[in-house]
């Protein structure tokens, strides 16, 4: 009898591990990602660099590295020598979840494996942006669902935003610096640290007719410039993974505000973020934890967090992107207001976001401005009457979109059908 029981048991055992293979593609035959049209979610083959000024660390796919040898950082603008191959790197390796798709239907902005419409011997990894029988369309750099845009949660947003830049690599002569005050503004500026120390004499102000001015440090977006310094302009959609790329960039609207906040005192703390048309303004009470949100200067929404809720550090994100305004703490979004653009043709600011205190002593880490994906309009017909989807069809796109070949380029015959879908990644290993 017991024989037996250890015999049931190996074969039970080779059953799962068997079983276990078939689920999980890449356990035993690695699947490994040899483009970049995912970068920065997914890289392929790519040089590790190591910026010179800052040094902040950042990715050159190899089928663009720069022929002068020189990389434009993304965190500084700065060039830096990028021509060291010893740093060159294999592109990811995946394991695919086989069953992901068995039980449930793909959701919109998640990863996907399926079959190359193209040649169903190779397989593609994007991101699925239509769903079966929706009409799509791309316009300024945005996806529409039904002449609709098709908007991201916080955590969706924060997983494909693009960084542009981290305030913990600063250049130390002083060139990139993109957080300013004024010349009498109590706001510190360090490498990895922004500080705000409350005047003594404040809470006396504030109880006076004229209360006492919010002190703004505000983020001022400096363009690259290859052979040349960074200067003041609109966030783009530039792609440092894509260094030997020539074509005509795009300005952003769609950002993120990301950092770590720890606060004391009877006042309150600011978020501001704008694009050049709509200002919104996020006042938070330190002591009490309440959030308003203005937008162009009216309250539109409000919240409350547990009192005292900055005693430690929070993790803060502000995002405004998809035509809305979403605030999180700690990745849990809290607040957030849609809204309708003033305009799709404006005029960007290179102000996108500033921070602001009052009576209070604020720290502020691990501070970083991101961009959300701006895709890139297809051939046409799509380009001019967009696409519309059968009901097993889906469409997807790729995260680098100067580079990516998709469904943007497969239409009208190469969509993606519901039987090519081949899992999502489960586990990504960056060599």
């Amino acid at each position: 009898m017991a024989r037996l029981s250890i015999q049931y048991l190996v074969m039970a055992a080779v059953l799962a591990l068997l079983t276990r293979v078939w689920l999980v593609q890449g356990v035993l035959v690695p699947v490994v990602v040899d483009s970049g049209s995912m970068a920065d979610a997914l890289r392929g083959p790519h040089r590790d660099v190591s910026c010179s000024h800052c040094g902040r660390r950042f990715a050159c796919g190899l089928e663009w590295l720069p022929t002068s040898g020189l990389a434009v950082c993304p965190n500084c603008g700065l060039q830096t020598n990028a021509a060291d191959s010893n740093s060159d790197r294999p592109g990811d390796r995946l394991l695919i979840d086989r069953a992901a798709f068995a039980l449930r239907v793909p959701r919109r902005w998640e990863l996907a494996v399926f079959e190359n419409p193209n040649d169903p011997a190779q397989i593609c990894v994007k991101r699925i942006v239509g769903l079966p029988g929706e009409t799509i369309e791309i316009r300024g750099g945005k996806v529409f669902v039904e002449g609709k845009t098709a908007r991201k949660t916080f955590a969706e947003l924060s997983a494909m935003a693009v960084l542009v830049h981290d305030q913990r690599f600063e250049a130390p002569d002083g060139q990139g610096l993109r957080w300013m005050a004024a010349a009498n503004s109590r706001w510190e500026t360090r490498p990895g640290r922004l500080s705000y120390a409350r005047n003594p004499q404040a809470g006396r102000a504030s109880s006076a007719a004229e209360p006492q001015a919010i002190d703004w440090l505000v983020y001022e977006h400096c363009q690259p410039q290859a052979g040349g310094a960074p200067q003041p302009g609109p966030i783009t959609d530039d792609m440092a993974y894509n260094q030997n790329e020539s074509r005509r960039l795009n300005e952003v609207s769609d950002v993120l505000l990301q950092c770590r906040l720890a606060a004391q005192g009877p006042g309150g703390v600011w978020l501001r973020a704008g694009d050049g048309a709509d200002t919104f303004v996020l006042h938070v009470d330190v002591s009490s934890g309440r959030a308003e949100l203005e937008h162009n200067g009216r309250e539109v929404a409000s919240a409350s967090l547990e009192g005292n809720p900055f005693q430690q550090p929070r993790k803060l994100g502000l995002a405004l992107a998809d035509g809305q305004l979403q605030f999180a703490v700690d990745g849990r979004e809290v607040l957030a207001h849609p809204y309708e653009p003033r305009s799709v043709s404006m005029d960007l600011t290179a102000q996108p976001f500033a921070l602001g205190a009052r009576d209070a002593d604020v720290e502020i880490t691990d501070v970083q401005v991101r961009r959300d994906v701006y895709y890139l309009p297809g051939p046409p017909p799509f380009a001019q009457s967009g696409y519309r989807l059968a009901a097993d069809e889906y469409f997807v796109l790729g995260d680098n979109s100067p580079v990516s070949e998709d469904s943007r380029q497969w239409v009208p015959d190469g969509q993606v059908y519901k039987r090519s879908l081949l899992g999502k990644p489960l586990v990504i290993w960056r060599p």
